[in-house]
């Protein structure tokens, strides 16, 4: 077969997957599917834009994303946004259908300031929110589309809790 997919389309849709997830941005593609069902070989762009929302107190504001599908292989060309308060970024390429490709996937990531005392539910009473601010810097090898097939490693360069005036 040969398909051509191209076209503009909104992000909103995936808010319909839970009721705890919103979602809103647009996508645009550019791809090219040929060969086989078996072994289908794609080829072309993914943006996608302007991408906001929140999952359980986890939220993420202008997240940009370009990406290239190569035959086999799906480079993220540069990924960046708004995530918990901080920033990140990320990068990499992974295969398409893992059976088929010997080179595991890789991704470079970069977290820059995400306070994780965003995520914290409790009732504290008079005291005020804490802080929990992280900077890391890794990458995740992917050989299996499972949380099993994920290493990875990185440095964490910041660690700061902060209650009211009170920081460690």
């Amino acid at each position: 077969f040969d398909l051509n997919v191209a076209g503009e389309f909104a992000l909103d849709l995936l808010s319909e997957l839970s009721e705890d997830l919103t979602v809103t941005g647009r996508g645009q593609t550019d791809l090219t599917v040929r060969g086989t069902w078996e072994k289908a070989d794609v080829v072309g762009d993914i943006q996608l834009g302007g991408i906001s929302g929140e999952w359980n107190r986890f939220s993420w504001e202008n997240v940009q994303l370009q990406a290239r599908a190569e035959g086999e292989r799906l480079r993220i060309v540069t990924t960046s946004g708004s995530l918990l308060g901080g920033e990140f970024t990320l990068q990499g390429e992974f295969p398409l259908a893992f059976e088929q490709v010997d080179t595991p996937g890789r991704l470079e990531f970069s977290l820059e300031r995400l306070d994780f005392g965003h995520l914290i539910d409790e009732d504290l009473g008079d005291l005020p929110k804490p802080a929990l601010v992280v900077s890391t810097h890794g990458a995740i090898d992917v050989t299996e589309p499972s949380l099993n097939g994920l290493r990875g490693s990185g440095a964490v360069s910041e660690v700061t809790f902060k209650v009211g005036d009170a920081q460690v």
